[in-house]
């Protein structure tokens, strides 16, 4: 009797800590907010979840005063920064991610050799399709077939 009892309880547990983390999963961490606006300062405009590919995400959305908006993509399972989308201008405004990659400001001077700011209509840091999945800014400009890549450790063009 003990023993049933005490794989009921075991079976309990497991079942609520389960459900403890997929409520987890479900509610946005006010930490990832936080993060977001400590990167990119302004108002927060929306906040989703979503899947891209196979990886579950939330995004937050920030609009500057300037009414630049910038979204941020975090995983849910660890929390991790998975990718940064500048979606709207004006894109003057500075972007430190850290984690070693050079800051948004730098990556646009070392891209202002190959276009003007009137020339760029998003931009974009995001781990890139290389085997060792470095992060690459992406600038896209318009008139462009193509966007201009940037190692975000060196700074080189792609």
């Amino acid at each position: 009797m003990k023993l049933s009892l005490t794989l009921l309880l075991i079976c309990f547990c497991f079942i609520s800590c389960d459900e403890q983390f997929k409520n987890d999963q479900r509610e946005l961490p006010q930490k990832i907010i936080d993060n977001s606006l400590e990167l990119f300062q302004g108002e927060l405009i929306e906040q989703t979840s979503f899947v891209e590919g196979n990886i579950d995400l939330w995004k937050i959305s920030i609009i500057n005063p300037s009414g630049a908006i910038v979204s941020f993509y975090w995983q849910k399972g660890n929390s991790l920064l998975f990718k940064i989308d500048g979606e709207k201008g004006p894109f003057n405004y500075e972007l430190n991610p850290q984690n070693g990659v050079i800051s948004l400001s730098t990556a646009r001077f070392l891209a202002y050799e190959s276009y003007t700011e009137e020339d760029l209509i998003s931009w974009n840091l995001s781990q890139g399709n290389t085997e060792n999945r470095r992060w690459v800014y992406e600038f896209v400009l318009k008139d462009e077939e193509q966007s201009l890549l940037i190692d975000a450790y060196s700074g080189e063009p792609l």
